[in-house]
């Protein structure tokens, strides 16, 4: 079983071993088979001083504790020897000891001679050491990384499934030459490295103590780091338009910009390289802080360059980066989509750390990076969707640029009453059925900020999905939206058309239609360019308005209503809480004759005390289902209420939303809230 836990702790980290450990020992000592737990806490370091585990490694407890551990690599390998067999169990250290032939200094110098060798020379040489190997945590990936560091490959075994090796090692200054060398010796300590020098060391399973072949125990450091490039961006490059001065604006103005394109990386200019922006351009860009080094980097991220001057620089590491993301020369130089790197299409968590380095070796942020894509970094996949789809053809070219109008017209097939209409067959198809029927249109849409989930939302409301297809592929919360709107299977997959204007809906209605990336001029077919007046929704018939005593507090209150509201259990606290009290869990029904003269004398009725006091809590989920309206039954299952859980009588069984403050509801729960009389703060 010991072994067995050693096992476990493959590619992973040794506390979930140890904890694992100490559990499978102290059900033991409970079934009297050991007599004692070992004393893995408040183990003694120097001095007398407490070690602690941090990462899968021991530091003094005084020590800063910034140094992460590997995610990849076998975190037992960086305990210290003489807390080896208590840490990580007696089989990893016999099989370190006894198997792999280590001892206290091989161990903590990293200096036996078996990590010299590849997990495929150790197998044939010393295959018998393999075992031992594996009950250590590794496999031969992991081997070769983390302990070889591919020490033992040739040159030319890179090309044969290892090509981002071999660029890391370029990044690090290594070529056949240097590599295969035996005089050769990198005397470079980690913060000699670059940043992004340092990732390719980390993609080769190098952290700074394993770099500058520190010995165990390892102590954190934290050194300062050379920056790749001797220029830095202007501070403007990091505002959002609503930051910008005036001043600032004006220049960016100049350059194509506004609010939308600012804040979302886009605009006319950053396609130009700084030596081919017209002179005003220049002298915009120039007052904005940029010169032709920042400019060509943090907004055109050389996307002016031909490969040949990419390739020319004086810093080999500079087209390193574009080939570290897949850029060919005929990929880089052509017109056409097919040849594109498939990392463009990649979100930033996408690519490896490799490629996030080679990015930011070329001045991109993770937010540039998705924004390329139409992807936000907020919790949601988009909070809007892209903006430039509803300025008018005439004013495309002037307030979204030329590129975009290229993307539409050119990529796209959109022509300006295809545009201004919403008009063109292309917005019948699904981005599934897009990719397949033309992927043509994947760097126009990319280019448009259109990803999968917004274009099948904001551009094609989900037509195109059969009913029981948005069931089985996760979007259960769209069918809530159309059943609210008053959908089911048959009427949706019949293709039946809303004709209903957006004045008609209810309030709880128009929020479906909003999940459903509808706007009240999108709603009603209104052509471009538009002119929103927003319509008041049509009443909900769940529920009348709440009396204004509602939203008195208890001292605007008369003397005849806290007269009333005494009547009924209230007092200051309670009224001015919102917390309710006894009274506000029953019914109108439960109310004793007395109460609900008193509740009447306050302004309720039976529908609102329900609504706005009790909010159905003391009615029974048959109750509920027997409700004559839809959208009143449908609230409570967007609120995550079955059966079981509203009559269970623990919280235990209670929906996620329960514990969620008002903020974090999705905009559909906040509607069923609100149609169940909530308000944020009675929420």
């Amino acid at each position: 079983e010991r072994n067995l836990i050693a096992v476990d702790n493959k590619r992973g980290r040794v506390k979930d071993a140890i904890q694992k450990y100490i559990d499978y020992m102290k059900e033991k000592e409970a079934a009297g088979e050991v007599d004692i737990v070992p004393p893995f806490e408040g183990i003694q370091g120097v001095e007398g001083k407490e070690l602690s585990l941090v990462n899968g490694f021991f530091y003094d407890t005084a020590l800063p504790r910034q140094l992460e551990d590997f995610d990849y690599c076998p975190a037992t390998r960086y305990i210290q020897w003489s807390f080896l067999e208590e840490m990580a169990g007696p089989a990893f250290s016999i099989a370190a000891s006894q198997g792999l032939s280590y001892n206290s200094f091989s161990w903590n110098s990293f200096a036996s001679d078996l990590e010299t060798y590849s997990w495929d020379n150790v197998q044939s040489s010393a295959p018998g050491v393999l075992l031992s190997a594996e009950l250590m945590g590794y496999d031969e990936d992991t081997w070769d990384c983390c302990v070889n560091h591919y020490e033992n490959y040739d040159w030319e075994e890179f090309l044969d499934g290892n090509e981002d090796v071999k660029l890391a090692l370029e990044i690090l200054g290594y070529h056949k030459g240097t590599w295969e060398s035996t005089s050769i010796e990198d005397n470079r300590s980690w913060s000699d490295l670059t940043e992004f020098q340092q990732a390719a060391a980390q993609y080769i399973c190098y952290e700074e103590p394993s770099w500058n072949e520190d010995t165990l125990p390892w102590m954190p450091t934290n050194p300062s780091t050379p920056k790749d490039a001797s220029f830095t961006a202007p501070a403007v490059n990091y505002k959002d338009w609503s930051d910008l001065s005036i001043l600032e604006k004006t220049n960016a103005v100049k350059l194509g910009y506004n609010d939308d394109t600012w804040d979302e990386y886009g605009g006319t200019a950053q396609y130009l390289s700084f030596s081919d922006l017209k002179p005003e351009w220049q002298t915009a860009a120039r007052a904005l802080g940029y010169d032709e080094e920042t400019w060509d980097c943090y907004v055109n991220h050389y996307m002016d360059y031909s490969f040949s001057e990419i390739q020319d620089d004086d810093d080999p590491k500079f087209a390193l980066a574009f080939k570290v993301l897949g850029w060919t020369p005929e990929g880089w130089d052509s017109t056409s989509t097919k040849d594109d790197s498939l990392t463009q299409y990649k979100t930033w968590d996408e690519l490896t750390e490799l490629e996030q380095a080679a990015a930011e070796y070329i001045c991109y942020t993770r937010e540039e990076w998705n924004s390329r894509l139409g992807v936000s970094d907020e919790e949601d996949d988009f909070d809007t969707c892209p903006s430039g789809r509803y300025i008018n053809w005439g004013a495309l070219e002037v307030l979204a640029g030329p590129s975009y109008v290229t993307a539409a017209s050119k990529g796209l097939f959109y022509s300006q009453n295809r545009w201004d209409a919403f008009d063109n067959p292309i917005e019948d198809l699904d981005w599934e059925s897009l990719m397949v029927s033309a992927p043509g249109t994947l760097h126009s849409l990319s280019a448009m900020n259109y990803n999968e989930d917004t274009w099948d939302c904001c551009v094609h409301h989900y037509d195109n999905f059969d009913y029981y297809e948005l069931l089985s592929e996760g979007y259960s919360e769209v069918v809530d939206a159309l059943q609210i709107l008053g959908y089911d299977a048959v009427k949706w997959d019949s293709g039946y058309e809303e004709d209903r204007d957006w004045s008609e809906l209810t309030e709880f209605e128009q929020t479906a239609a909003e999940y459903l990336c509808y706007s009240e001029p999108l709603w009603n077919g209104d052509p471009l360019p538009w002119n929103v007046k927003r319509a008041t929704p049509a009443k909900d018939a769940a529920n009348e308005a709440c009396p204004e005593i509602d939203s008195k507090t208890w001292d605007e209150l008369t003397k005849q209503q806290r007269f009333s509201a005494q009547i009924l259990k209230y007092d200051r606290e309670t009224w001015d809480s919102d917390e309710g009290n006894s009274v506000t869990s029953l019914s109108w029904d439960s109310l004793s004759d007395r109460m609900r003269v008193a509740a009447e004398a306050l302004g309720y009725t039976e529908e609102t005390w329900d609504c706005c006091v009790n909010h159905y809590e003391d009615y029974t989920f048959l109750e509920i289902t027997l409700f004559n309206d839809e959208k009143f039954k449908l609230s409570f299952n967007i609120l995550g209420w079955s059966a079981n859980a509203w009559e269970s009588v623990t919280d235990r069984d209670d929906p996620d939303a329960e514990d969620k403050e008002w903020d974090e509801l999705t905009p559909l729960q906040q509607a069923a809230a609100r149609y169940q009389c909530y308000t944020p703060e009675t929420w």
